[in-house]
């Protein structure tokens, strides 16, 4: 009896690390309600999750909250500009749908609208990721994640992909939908991110060569 409780018991461990995983994710879920701050709340939940799961640190919910209060002014303003991007494009793309009918030669920059904006919810799937890795001021965290993005374009797309379908189902399984979208983006965030981090620890500028 006292074995089956041990902490080392393979389905006590998965147990546990299922409790802190339903944390995290409540946690995380509860700081996007009021939206402005859903640019922190991802944030925290990359870094919590990185540090508790991969690199076997500290506690999830402290090291979210910890994450949160210390990345929120700049994940805050990062989210400010990434939605003004995505309203901007959403108005052009319902003036110019709107007009379509009277103005056909319009269909060519309504496409180039939704191209802009699929690359844009693809970009803003690395700002967050990045921002929880690496220090860095605004204009540089925009750009280093971009290019990291085009650069790992294959990834990017299966990111893409995987929001798509956790936009899809979320009406359905609301929670388990968006938790398990978070788990599987951060897995491949790790792996993008893990030759980019190997560069910064042996001393090279993240800003090179990416």
């Amino acid at each position: 009896m006292r074995r089956l409780f041990d902490p080392e018991n393979p389905i006590i461990s998965t147990l546990n690390d299922l409790t802190d995983l339903v944390i995290l994710g409540l946690l995380w879920m509860i700081c996007c309600i009021p939206v402005v701050t859903i640019g922190a709340s991802c944030t925290a939940f990359c870094y919590a999750y990185n540090k508790f799961f991969v690199k076997k640190e500290g506690h999830a919910a402290k090291l979210f909250f910890h994450a949160f209060a210390a990345n929120f002014k700049q994940a805050t303003i990062l989210w400010l500009i990434m939605v003004g991007i995505l309203a901007f494009l959403g108005a052009d793309y319902y003036l110019s749908r709107a007009a379509l009918e009277e103005m056909p030669f319009l269909s060519v920059p309504l496409v180039l609208v939704i191209a802009i904006f699929i690359f844009v919810i693809m970009w803003s799937q690395y700002v967050f990721a990045y921002l929880a890795r690496f220090e860095n001021n605004t204009k540089n965290i925009m750009i280093n994640s971009a290019l990291i993005m085009l650069v790992n374009f294959p990834w990017s797309f299966l990111l893409l992909a995987l929001f798509t379908v956790a936009v899809l189902f979320f009406p359905l399984i609301l929670f388990a939908a968006a938790i398990l979208y978070m788990v599987v983006a951060n897995k491949i965030h790790e792996r993008v991110f893990s030759k980019y981090i190997k560069r910064v620890e042996e001393g090279v500028s993240e800003d090179a060569d990416l």
